[in-house]
């Protein structure tokens, strides 16, 4: 695959400036943003924030476990994860928009 592909394959069709939008709409500010309020942008897969609570609590994370977020769109799943398994949690996505740190940090501080 090219990286062309991989970014056609890959891409949610939420971009940056959409998410950026959407937040300050919900009365956001964009320097000072909590994790918090990413929530509702940020589970993109089937049954959202439910199921990762249902398969987060079925793996039994323990504070000891490393645990790969392949796919981590904005870091969502990561920083839940992370925050209610308190464990280490590497985040990584194909889409560059997605790991462009300034996006990215707030799931650094999950």
């Amino acid at each position: 695959m090219t990286d062309i592909q991989i970014e056609a394959q890959c891409s949610t069709g939420v971009s940056r400036q959409a998410i950026e939008q959407a937040l300050v709409a919900a009365g956001k500010d964009l320097g000072h943003l909590r994790p918090a309020d990413l929530a509702l942008l940020e589970d993109f897969h089937t049954m959202g924030r439910i199921a990762t609570a249902q398969l987060a609590g079925l793996a039994e994370i323990t504070p000891g476990d490393e645990v790969l977020d392949a796919g981590s769109g904005i870091g969502g799943t990561a920083r839940y994860v992370a925050k209610h398994s308190r464990c280490h949690v590497v985040a990584v996505d194909l889409t560059e928009e997605y790991c462009d740190r300034t996006m990215a940090q707030p799931a650094c501080r999950a």
